[in-house]
């Protein structure tokens, strides 16, 4: 998951999905799923959220711009996605980065010509190239 991003700021009454992380998804406790919060209420620095299922229950609080959970200094318990899809992309994105890390962590002879090692070498560095491209 991407902890260094930078999010619009919600709208009150727009639906985030809330995933459960560290300790709050260890399997005996909570099946790791997305559940649907709305945001309740905005403020200068932070804004609110309330789980749909259960909105009698005690909200989180995220800060505006990173999204991050306020947990008062403990582990964060919980990370925010605009659209469910925004979730399922990250998840493949982690298994296809951790499949191809595997493909090259031990075995130097995967049986890839020239070619195609220069290929993945030219993929690899586009992305390192658009990082050190000066936005404008």
């Amino acid at each position: 998951m991407n902890y260094h991003r930078t999010m619009p700021n919600p709208v009150v009454g727009q639906v985030l999905f809330s995933l459960p992380i560290g300790n709050a998804c260890r399997p005996s406790l909570v099946e790791r799923k997305l559940t649907p919060v709305v945001v309740t209420k905005i403020g200068r620095k932070y804004f609110d959220t309330v789980s749909q299922e259960h909105p009698t229950w005690r909200g989180e609080r995220y800060e505006l711009g990173s999204w991050k959970q306020d947990t008062g200094g403990y582990s964060a318990t919980s990370y925010l996605f605009t659209t469910e899809q925004e979730w399922f992309d990250e998840n493949e994105a982690d298994q296809l980065n951790k499949a191809i890390s595997k493909k090259f962590e031990f075995n130097m002879n995967h049986g890839l010509n020239l070619d195609q090692l220069r290929r993945i070498n030219a993929i690899l560095n586009e992305n390192a190239s658009q990082d050190l491209t000066p936005k404008s």
